[in-house]
């Protein structure tokens, strides 16, 4: 290739390149503009979003804070006793109760004829064991009971569903329909069979005397149920930090 055309293909290329660069500078002085705009926006929008976290503090929850949102017996048992216990601390009388009965039996019972409600932590039965929440009330003037059954990362024990069951129907002398067992783990599980017999639990199941239920589930939904009832803010607050706390069990 001759001189002459190796100049003309310079030439061309220079050109070239100078329009190019030309069209690239008219198109980022037409968009400046816009992308000025953007950056103003994107700006007010990441200081309101910072007004929003340091009013909110939305990750600030003391039970993922201190990790005790895995503690069964020193955390849970106790939080849902409380919230249970129409004379509870919490001062919403019947709300968390009423919300509990309503979730596990519908609308089955009238709730107005509901009294005499005692809510026991740790229940203790020297023959049969130990119960974590034990919750006896009257209905119409009938004696029934719920006993709660709290798993978390614990295994089942010996015949303990079993021994509930015996507490319930021998000792305490309730019958069909006056009793019901709630066994609560994370996730919604069945008891083993080490704590229960398989034919005593199809007739639990049968005579729906026993219930499985789960905290991301049940218990977030009772307690969601709650919120626009709640009339004291540092109990509203605690509930839903709880409910935050649920995502990490």
């Amino acid at each position: 290739m001759t001189n002459a055309g190796l100049n003309d293909i310079k030439q061309f290329l220079e050109t070239y390149i100078a329009k190019e660069n030309s069209m690239l500078e008219l198109k980022i002085q037409h968009e400046m503009p816009a992308m000025k705009n953007f950056l103003a926006n994107y700006s007010v929008a990441e200081n309101n979003a910072q007004l929003l976290i340091e009013n909110e503090a939305p990750k600030f929850n003391l039970f993922s804070i201190l990790q005790v949102y895995h503690l069964e017996a020193r955390v849970h048992t106790p939080f849902l006793v409380e919230l249970l216990n129409p004379e509870g601390k919490h001062r919403q009388g019947r709300l968390f109760f009423n919300a509990f009965l309503r979730h596990l039996y519908g609308n089955s019972f009238n709730l107005d004829s509901i009294g005499d409600i005692k809510i026991a932590k740790e229940y203790a039965d020297y023959n049969n064991g130990r119960m974590d929440i034990l919750i006896t009330f009257f209905h119409a003037g009938i004696p029934k009971a719920i006993v709660i059954e709290n798993k978390i990362y614990h295994h089942d024990e010996k015949d303990q569903l079993t021994r509930y069951h015996r507490h319930l129907t021998q000792t305490r002398r309730l019958k069909q329909g006056q009793y019901h067992i709630i066994y609560l783990t994370p996730y919604k599980s069945r008891p083993s069979s080490d704590s229960i017999s398989m034919d005593l639990y199809s007739c639990l199941i049968s005579e729906k005397a026993l219930t499985e239920w789960g905290y991301y589930g049940d218990i977030e939904t009772i307690l969601k149920s709650t919120l626009t009832e709640i009339k004291a803010p540092v109990v509203k607050h605690s509930i839903t930090q709880y409910i935050d706390a649920i995502q990490f069990l």
